[in-house]
């Protein structure tokens, strides 16, 4: 017993040095006899929660529910929900743990949401425990899970202090804002893997500093990482002779400073030579130990110079330069194609495009999304003309900066042209005016919106409102406060100027409700084109949504009918006029306040303006940091379509070169007719060995030959021998009949007539129509009865 007793010591207390070393700590460890076997054990324990102390935390709690699962499992109580907490609390437990033994970060919110999770699981937990209906062995299991509460709590605030202080290493925040931003801007991500495994590195290595030294950036790794070779070699023999390393010796060597207690003691001896071990050793800390911002560069460094390299070397710059040629070039072909004009034409234009781009001193607005608007408002209206630089620019900032589409800015152009306001007057009144109408109705919308949709207004009503932006958003705003679409109210209108079967639906409604209604207002707005007048009228009419549901159902449809609805589509109006009336209620009677409160301060006029200045403006502050270096980085590489389209005249004429390709193929097409020939009447000589001796081939090629192709010897033989026509050429020049196929020469001696003398020719054809037609009149002439002369005299 007593040898196992003495091995059992041995064995704690190599343990205990092992954890010393591990931990890197400078003062001597403990040594215990076999009557303090306990108190090794327990050394051990806080030791290994020193090392680790939040995983170990983690995974007492793990492990510790695990076993009272497995007790409380073989029980057939109502156990049900304690057994669940228990096993939710171990999942988390185990989640954390093993996300912290990866030396990264663990997300806050997710860091909050187990948190939260765990307490309502813990929760569960005692109100099992405070039940009293739990057998006092199970009760005892559930108050020992219970307690482990606090220490839940205590690790999770240790890991938060963790994550705080790691996150505030340089290094680290900067890996990780570069990780965040290669992410989300387009064109960089390519580079979010380096920049990611650059986070991670950093993360690690402030972990393991934090665990190792107490600091995520070690004030004497600087030290560490000086030790000479003459100095590792001297630790070396210091460190296998034991107590030999003495102050004077550690003195000699130079690394006073790092064989320190805590307190900053100098250490000697059997301690000193401890350390020393494990800074140095085979898995010494100095190795390994370098601050998280080195630790990231050092992932980083390969990738940081292919970054370099392209975006700053001359490959990279003739590339950025080749791409914005092409990019231009397609975009000019595409206009000249699509509003058929010249490539040289569009070229014009799209240099005009550039320079206005240039000249805006927006990052949001560039060539590329000028060319854009440009072709959605031409192609819409069947143009090609170059828009003005207000429209250009202001409509690309809307696209870009605003999020409209090409088919809403079409709606807001029908306005804009024609019209003598510039683009931000026109958007600024429409959405001032639309603010003050929804306020008005008790109800707040989305203006930006109803600008939006301003191309879904019918021609009629935007030209009755002479294009007035105030005026189409006062129509759309009311309509659709009022819980009905712009539509709908213009064919409201339409059913109140059919007199007689309005004023008959409407004495029915009043019969039927036994109230009265009046529509003369509402009939006369419609007359006036005023269609927000019409909205206002039927609204006062209709009542509430509470109203419509103390009708009966003919009630409900005569209403309805009387109004110009169905009555589902009232009922659909009152509804949403009721939801809209909830929701925004509050918030537009402090709009209304506010609006109120500007016009005492500075007048009417004065107010709508500020307001109106305040709506234009609000279109270009919706663009977040990302959506601003991914634009900047657009802009930027305008200096390439500058250079780029300055260069597309010198190309085109270097291309040029190329059209002599088509005349030199014509020059030799008589070379590859004989090329042709020679080949197929060599295929044919070889059919004859096969019976065939048809010499279509020799006949198909003698058929494509020109009079100026030039025959090798013997070729004529051959094509006379396959029963091709003569190939030998007549001169015409002294006329002559042919009766065969034949090739001649015609015109050699100035100009000449051929004139077919077949039946089937159409010269001969039309020859014989004109004798027909001769013969005919001729013969009918001779059967006409001559005429007496009389003389002028003889008529009375």
């Amino acid at each position: 017993m007593a040898k196992d007793a003495k091995k059992q010591l041995d064995d704690l207390n190599e343990q205990i040095d092992s954890l010393y070393k591990r931990l890197g700590r400078m003062d001597t460890p403990p040594v215990f006899d076999e009557k303090q076997i306990g108190a090794a054990r327990r050394e051990i324990q806080k030791l290994k929660v020193d090392l680790d102390e939040v995983n170990n935390s983690l995974s007492y709690i793990s492990k510790s529910f695990r076993d009272s699962i497995a007790e409380l499992s073989t029980q057939n109580t109502e156990l049900g929900y304690a057994k669940k907490s228990l096993k939710s609390i171990e999942k988390i437990a185990r989640d954390i743990a093993y996300e912290n033994q990866q030396g990264l970060l663990i997300d806050d919110n997710q860091l909050k949401n187990l948190e939260k999770k765990a307490k309502l699981e813990y929760e569960s937990l005692r109100i099992a425990v405070e039940s009293g209906r739990l057998a006092p062995k199970v009760q005892q299991e559930f108050e020992d899970n219970l307690s482990t509460q606090k220490e839940f709590e205590k690790t999770m605030a240790r890991i938060r202090e963790t994550t705080k202080k790691i996150k505030g290493d340089i290094g680290v925040k900067t890996f990780g804002f570069m990780d965040d931003l290669t992410k989300k801007i387009p064109g960089l991500s390519a580079l979010s893997d380096p920049f990611k495994e650059a986070s991670e590195a950093s993360q690690k290595m402030a972990k393991s500093n934090l665990d190792s030294f107490g600091e995520v950036n070690p004030k004497n790794l600087k030290m560490l990482k000086g030790i000479t070779s003459e100095q590792k070699e001297g630790l070396k023999v210091a460190m296998k002779s034991g107590d030999k390393l003495t102050k004077d010796k550690i003195k000699e060597l130079g690394i006073e400073k790092l064989l320190t207690s805590q307190k900053g003691k100098q250490l000697a001896g059997g301690v000193a030579s401890k350390k020393a071990g494990a800074l140095f050793g085979k898995s010494g800390l100095a190795k390994s130990a370098t601050s998280p911002l080195r630790a990231g560069l050092k992932v980083l460094g390969p990738a940081i110079s292919k970054m370099l390299t392209k975006a700053l070397g001359p490959v990279g710059l003739l590339v950025e330069l080749f791409m914005a040629i092409k990019a231009s070039d397609k975009i000019v072909a595409d206009m000249a194609k699509n509003f058929g004009i010249s490539y040289n034409e569009a070229l014009g234009m799209k240099q005009e495009m550039t320079s206005v781009a240039q000249s805006s001193g927006s990052i949001f607005v560039t060539s590329k999304g000028i060319s854009e608007t440009f072709s959605a408002i031409n192609k819409s209206l069947g143009t090609n003309s170059m828009l003005s630089e207000d429209m250009a620019v202001e409509f690309t900032k809307l696209r870009t900066m605003a999020g409209f589409t090409n088919d809403e800015l079409k709606g807001l152009a029908g306005i804009m042209i024609g019209s003598k306001k510039s683009t931000k007057e026109v958007t600024g009144e429409f959405l001032a005016q639309a603010k003050i109408s929804s306020t008005q109705n008790g109800v707040l919308l989305n203006e930006q919106q109803l600008l939006k949709e301003i191309g879904n207004i019918s021609y009629a009503t935007t030209l009755s409102l002479g294009k007035n932006p105030g005026l189409i958003a006062e129509a759309a705003a009311t309509a659709k406060s009022l819980g009905m679409e712009l539509s709908k109210v213009e064919g409201i209108a339409d059913s109140m100027l059919d007199f007689e079967s309005s004023i008959s639906n409407e004495l029915q409604a009043e019969l039927l409700l036994g109230k009265d209604i009046n529509l003369e207002k509402a009939r006369q707005f419609a007359l006036d084109n005023n269609i927000a007048g019409v909205a206002r009228e039927i609204n006062k009419q209709i009542g509430s949504s509470k109203d419509f549901t103390k009708l009966n159902r003919i009630q409900q449809d005569a209403l309805a009918k009387s109004v110009g609805m169905s009555r589902e589509e009232l009922a659909k109006t009152l509804a949403t006029q009721a939801k809209l009336q909830k929701l925004t209620g509050k918030n537009a009677e402090q709009a209304k306040k506010d609006f109120e409160t500007l016009k005492a301060r500075v007048g009417e006029e004065e107010a709508l303006r500020i307001l109106e200045e305040k709506g234009a403006d609000g279109l270009s502050k919706q663009v977040g940091m990302a959506d601003k270096f991914s634009a900047t980085i657009d802009k930027l590489k305008e200096i390439f379509v500058v250079v780029g389209e300055a260069l597309m005249p010198v190309f085109d004429v270097l291309v040029s070169v190329f059209k002599i390709i088509g005349p030199i193929m014509k020059g030799l097409s008589p070379v590859f007719r004989l090329i042709t020939l020679i080949g197929n009447a060599i295929g044919d000589v070889l059919s004859m060995l096969s019976g065939d001796f048809s010499f279509s081939g020799t006949k198909s090629a003698f058929g494509n030959m020109k009079p100026t192709d030039i025959l090798p010897p013997g070729f004529a033989a051959i094509g006379e021998f396959a029963g091709v026509p003569s190939m030998k050429e007549i001169m015409m020049a002294n006329g002559g009949v042919v009766t065969g196929p034949t090739r001649a020469v015609v015109g050699e001696a100035g100009p000449e007539a051929v004139i077919p003398l077949s039946d089937n020719s159409p010269m001969i054809k039309q020859a014989n129509k004109t004798n027909e037609l001769l013969a005919t009149l001729i013969g009918q002439n001779s059967k006409k009865p001559e005429l007496s002369p009389v003389g002028l005299y003889e008529v009375q």
